[in-house]
């Protein structure tokens, strides 16, 4: 019965250095998307501004000196590339998913949440839409998201629910095993002799 998948880490915008602060000073994570998604397009707008208020006062300078039109665009380019590297280049921890005799365990960045099988009230598979529009139903849960598939593993537990984004052929996997470790083993008719 043990089971064991680890999910691979995978590239995504919102856990950059800017997403990441922002998620820190944020209580609510759709708020906390909207906020880094404004400063992120406030960030690049700052960065076009900057370009063409440097470029009308280095264009005098550089007709006299080549060697300012380098360093504008030597200095121009290091922007772009931080900007571009602490606002978009950032990636979704790992999580590794394991079921025991006794427990599902999810652990995830040195975090661990383990949930005992007696406590799982339902298991189920939900579009990966339904999950991200209906955020006041799921609003409760957590969310361990790494495959990029089009449905996930929706874990109703007693406490809050678990949503686990894996590979298409291990959610099928994990919702069988956990759907036949939550039903007792039914007894065997016994004949009457």
């Amino acid at each position: 019965m043990p089971f064991t998948l680890s999910v691979p880490r995978r590239f995504h915008p919102g856990y950059s250095l800017l997403g990441r602060w922002v998620r820190a000073h944020t209580p609510d994570a759709r708020k906390g998307e909207a906020v880094y998604l404004l400063a992120l397009t406030l960030l690049l707008f700052v960065l076009a501004m900057a370009q063409n208020v440097l470029w009308a006062a280095t264009q005098a300078l550089s007709a006299t000196s080549p060697s300012v039109g380098a360093v504008y665009w030597i200095t121009q380019l290091l922007a772009a590339a931080l900007c571009f590297g602490g606002g978009v280049v950032g990636f979704r921890p790992a999580f590794t998913v394991r079921v025991d005799d006794a427990a599902l365990i999810v652990e995830q960045s040195g975090s661990t949440r383990v949930v005992p099988l007696a406590h799982i009230e339902r298991v189920t598979t939900i579009p990966l839409l339904t999950y991200h529009r209906h955020y006041r139903r799921y609003a409760r849960t957590r969310a361990y998201i790494g495959a990029p598939e089009p449905r996930v593993v929706l874990v109703e537990t007693c406490e809050a629910p678990l949503v686990l984004g894996l590979p298409a052929a291990a959610q099928d996997m994990l919702v069988g095993l956990l759907t036949r470790a939550r039903k007792p083993a039914e007894a065997e008719p016994v004949a009457m002799l």
